[in-house]
């Protein structure tokens, strides 16, 4: 119940504001123990009294699905996709994976794709989870150029090593992306920006960085035609895609939000 006790001190009952530690104080009161924080939780469940805002939206999410409150749940899923914004997307993107909730898993990354130029320069994206950003990159449908991708993704694990407090370089950054290097499309880069994006975050080991390179000075010289075809069938190099994304918006988000 110690979900719950947090939720009610900072729920006025006079106001019927929550208040958190990014709102402003909640008025000085009692604390609720856990007896009259039961009760206090039966009432609204009960009386459909409840007041679902952005700042309490997550806490009451998270308690409603450990202590099984259904209706209450199904509530706070409806309005955290209501909600969905470009700030907000991918904290309630990785919410939804913990819990197991698919309307939130199966939707938002809708919202996320076909906003990806905004939301992958939020503070939000540099949070996502190494398996939710790779479920996030991995997909053939990213509403964003190749590049913008690359160099928001690039910031991802300079950020993780800030936050564990480890020397951020090309060595703990390459640790820390993992798979997650491998849903980049580098080599859909032009040769400049590959070296001003990627060649500088020193992500690459030096074979990745030298095939890369001999890549795309190949394909810009005039070299047999043989070599022109085996580069035109190749999918990938050095496991890195040669496929473009669909970039067009699919329109999915306004189709779940009218259903």
């Amino acid at each position: 119940m110690k979900e719950l006790l947090l939720i009610f001190e900072s729920f006025d009952t006079e106001t019927g504001k929550y208040y958190s530690d990014f709102a402003e104080k909640a008025p000085s009161k009692p604390a609720v123990d856990e007896g009259a924080a039961k009760k206090l939780w039966q009432l609204d469940v009960y009386t459909d009294d409840v007041i679902i805002t952005e700042a309490n939206s997550i806490d009451l999410l998270k308690a409603a699905h450990k202590y099984e409150f259904e209706g209450l749940l199904r509530k706070c899923q409806n309005y955290l996709y209501q909600e969905t914004n470009i700030y907000n997307s991918c904290s309630i993107f990785s919410r939804g994976r913990r819990l197991e909730l698919s309307s939130l898993t199966e939707k938002t990354p809708d919202f996320i794709v076909d906003s990806a130029d905004d939301v992958f320069k939020t503070e939000g994206f540099l949070k996502l989870s190494n398996d939710d950003l790779y479920t996030l990159l991995s997909g053939e449908h990213i509403c964003a150029f190749e590049e913008e991708i690359i160099t928001a993704a690039i910031k991802w694990p300079r950020n993780k090593c800030t936050q564990e407090m480890v020397k951020t370089n090309g060595q703990t950054m390459r640790q820390a992306f993992g798979p997650v290097i491998y849903t980049l499309r580098i080599p859909l880069l032009s040769l400049e920006r590959y070296s001003d994006i990627v060649v500088k975050s020193r992500i690459l080991s030096e074979e990745e960085e030298l095939g890369l390179y001999k890549y795309f000075t190949m394909s810009k010289k005039n070299v047999p035609k043989i070599f022109v075809d085996l580069i035109k069938v190749r999918v990938t190099v050095f496991r890195f895609s040669l496929q473009q994304r669909t970039f067009s918006k699919r329109g999915k988000w306004k189709t779940y939000m009218t259903s």
